[in-house]
This record gives C-alpha cells, structure tokens and sequence, in this order.
C-alpha cells in the first residue's frame, strides 16, 4: 500500500517538474520595473525626511539611491540589499502600495 502512494507522489512531483520547465516565468531583473512612475522620488524624499541622504540624480535609482537605501535598512536591521523591498518602504514611512506595482 505504501508503495502504491509513494508511487503515486513520485508521478505528481514528475509531472509538476515538468510543467514548470515547460512554461517559463518572467522574472523582472530591474528593480525599477516593479516600481510605479515616481516612486524612485518619492523613496528618495523619504530617504532625506530619515536622514539618508547621499548625493543621487533625483528620480533615478542609481548607485548614490542604494547606498542610501543599503545605509537605511542597516539601521533598521534589515537586510541590507540596496534594493526598495517592502519592508524597507514601511521603515521609511511609505505605503508599498504607493511604491510597487500591482502584480496581474
């Protein structure tokens, strides 16, 4: 009996392996691209409100705006990554609502 489930287990993680390589997923690499138009601004003003500021070309995501973020999430004892994250938006004052885009 325990080999007719195991069996059974065995086909389903066979076939889920091999629908997963068979449809592909679209990984967004850039992080801006899940950012809403504005959003990199809006994270940069609450970057200066919370005394991060570093010398970045407003409106663009750039290496000075991850400094900054890396420095923020440092202090708040989060990953320090660079990378807006919801978690960071919440300790800078940011809804990730108003930030990210919605997933469809």
């Amino acid at each position: 009996m325990l080999g007719l489930a195991l069996g059974g287990c065995l086909e389903d993680r066979d076939q889920a392996r091999q629908e997963a390589t068979q449809k592909p997923v679209e990984v967004a690499l850039d992080p801006e691209a899940l950012l809403q138009k504005g959003a990199v601004k809006r994270i940069q003003e609450a970057l200066a409100r919370n005394d991060f500021r570093e010398e970045w070309k407003e409106g663009v995501l750039d290496g000075p705006t991850s400094t900054a973020l890396r420095r923020a999430q440092k202090a708040h004892r989060l990953p320090a990554t660079g990378v807006p994250d919801a978690r960071t938006m919440e300790a800078l004052g940011l809804a990730p609502g108003d930030v990210f885009e919605r997933l469809k």
